[in-house]
């Protein structure tokens, strides 16, 4: 994920952001997902869900990430970026 120039990125958002990825973890057989803020702007977010299809498991982390970080962090998004899709153990 990279954050957009406004609102201006603080440290008070990226921590607002990590707790709200934090928050979306249900109790279960999922691992928690982590946020790692690499350089300044861009943040590399890990999350399991569960799907029928690679491009649905997408859509559906991207639809958290969008919201955690918009609606909670109120932080600008630039992109999101999927890197990988891990298929089921």
């Amino acid at each position: 994920m990279t954050a957009g120039p406004y609102p201006a990125l603080t440290n008070d958002r990226r921590s607002h952001f990590q707790a709200a990825i934090a928050a979306t973890h249900c109790t279960g057989y999922l691992k928690p997902p982590a946020v790692q803020w690499d350089i300044l702007d861009e943040a590399a977010v890990t999350i399991e869900c569960e799907a029928h299809e690679p491009a649905t498991a997408a859509e559906i982390v991207r639809s958290i990430i969008r919201r955690s970080v918009e609606f909670v962090a109120h932080i600008g998004v630039r992109e999101i970026e999927i890197i990988s899709i891990s298929p089921a153990d």
